[in-house]
């Protein structure tokens, strides 16, 4: 029988202790035992070998010819035997997640036989409650409410697995639990939550390639470091294709692996790089299909979009965004666009419903939201207002570690603000920290006590003008600079003459030395 190099097998039934008794090992590797398996499941008198065969043929890496037989079973009459009944659901839900086609009657018997008053055998429960799981975190309509549900069934599954004292299946749940952190916003669980399950995982290098939960926690785990200041682990990335086929070709963990490079991009100032990544992703098939999980994707495309005026690129991503559903995250688009053409109001009345909470927003859209809010407000000179959305900002991001939040749009104006927050209360460790990031320097670092600094004081110069000396004075180039504001380099030089010119300076870093003993800088 022709066989697939790899299965992603995690949420079946295995030999490796994992809690059903059922399942013998030798079994496995035994070609006559899989070809009886074969024969017997084919006849009417002997049908409930059909799933022991399925397990057996997805655990020695048969994709194709599982998949046929669990269709076979989709038509065949469900058995009044309950185990049989519960093996042919768990494997429909499997290959409904394995082929990300969703199964709605197998989502409907699951739950029929969690709540039926007849016992299950603990075991069938967690496979059940863990198949569930699968497939709603595969499933690109999936919303917030269906990632709670998600996140229940994971927490029941983790309750009887710890019950029936099995340590098999603990890690592929936790590492999906990890998973479920990411459209919360939540970087800092995300991380607790992978470490966990890469700490109970033991996997033996030379034994083959690691389970697909090891390399979902690994990514994970990867993405909540990098939403947590980090930067990106670029030898995780580098080594996906090879050490699982299957996790270069899943939606979900492609779209976080694309996102954190485009992030890293931005943040390096590599614009160029950061654009051909969301170029490819855009026309990129897994992207298409990544749901919640390509949101961070969407995002940064439709911001770069809006700064380089392409509305139509912009007013594209939300229709996307809506088809999601995002809500949150199209209404932040939409008053991206509105603040990139001047209608600052407009923009300002758009974000309301996100930043009074009115709407669920996914991942950190709240923050962003808060923290772009702070830089609209600034440029219609209410100060205080803008103080308070930044306050608003750091106050959602502190508990979950979201140090990145400030990078992803407007990174300048944030850094100007959250400069403005320390001031203002030298002892916040958190908006020092988000200073110090933001300036390139360590995630982690001591609180600073610094003399108060006046950005808003008498000055002849306009905020944007105030940025690029800014930038000036921590050693940037003017086409660093340009990347940084996402702005052609004629316009920093216009900008650079502008402040020469109205300083009465011939040097720009006469300007600059200018600008701090002002303390405008």
């Amino acid at each position: 029988m022709a066989g697939q190099p790899w299965v992603p097998s995690d949420e079946l039934p295995s030999a490796d202790g994992d809690g059903d008794s059922r399942i013998a090992p030798d079994p496995y590797d035994d070609p006559e035992v899989i070809a009886w398996l074969e024969a017997e499941s084919a006849t009417a008198a002997n049908t409930a070998a059909a799933p022991y065969l399925i397990f057996a043929l997805a655990r020695t890496g048969h994709l194709g010819a599982s998949l046929q037989l669990v269709e076979r079973l989709r038509y065949q009459s469900l058995s009044e035997d309950l185990t049989h009944r519960c093996d042919v659901v768990t494997l429909r839900l499997w290959s409904a997640r394995v082929q990300l086609r969703p199964d709605p009657e197998a989502y409907a018997l699951a739950a029929e036989l969690l709540t039926a008053p007849a016992a299950l055998h603990p075991w069938q429960r967690v496979l059940l409650h863990l198949n569930i799981a699968a497939c709603i975190q595969a499933d690109m309509t999936a919303d917030l409410d269906a990632i709670d549900s998600a996140t229940e069934h994971l927490v029941a599954a983790l309750t009887l697995v710890k019950v029936l004292g099995v340590r098999g299946p603990e890690a592929s749940i936790l590492s999906r639990l990890a998973l479920a952190e990411i459209p919360r916003g939540r970087p800092s669980m995300a991380a607790q939550f992978a470490r966990a399950a890469l700490d109970l995982g033991h996997h033996d290098a030379a034994s083959g390639p690691p389970p697909f939960w090891k390399v979902r926690a690994q990514l994970t785990l990867g993405w909540a470091d990098h939403f947590q200041g980090a930067p990106v682990a670029w030898d995780l990335l580098a080594q996906l294709p090879t050490v699982r086929p299957e996790a270069e070709a899943d939606p979900t963990l492609a779209s976080l692996a694309i996102a954190m490079a485009a992030h890293d991009a931005l943040h390096t100032g590599q614009m160029q790089a950061a654009r051909s990544v969301l170029a490819s992703a855009s026309v990129d098939h897994r992207v298409a299909r990544g749901g919640v999980w390509a949101l961070p994707l969407m995002m940064l495309d439709a911001y770069l979009a809006v700064q380089q005026g392409d509305r139509a690129r912009a007013q594209a991503y939300t229709s996307r965004l809506d088809l999601v559903p995002a809500p949150a995250e199209a209404i932040m688009v939409r008053a991206m666009i509105a603040g990139k053409r001047g209608d600052l109001d407009e923009a300002l009345a758009l974000l309301d419903p996100i930043t009074s909470g009115r709407v669920r927003h996914l991942s950190l859209t709240f923050a962003c939201a808060c923290a772009y809010e702070s830089g609209l407000l600034e440029k219609l000179g209410r100060s205080e207002d803008a103080d308070a959305s930044m306050q608003q900002a750091l106050a959602w991001t502190e508990p979950v570690n979201a140090r990145r939040v400030f990078a992803l749009f407007l990174p300048t104006q944030n850094l100007v603000l959250a400069r403005r927050a320390l001031a203002a209360s030298p002892g916040n460790a958190w908006a020092a920290e988000i200073v110090a990031f933001l300036e390139g320097g360590s995630s982690h670092v001591a609180v600073p006590a610094p003399a108060p600094v006046d950005l808003t004081g008498d000055t002849p110069l306009t905020s944007r003008e105030l940025e690029v000396l800014a930038l000036v004075s921590r050693g940037h180039s003017q086409s660093g600079i340009a990347e940084e504001l996402y702005v052609s380099l004629n316009t920093v030089k216009t900008h650079l003459r502008s402040i020469r010119q109205k300083l009465g300076v011939a040097k720009t870093g006469e300007a600059a030395a200018l600008a701090r003993s002002a303390g405008w800088l």
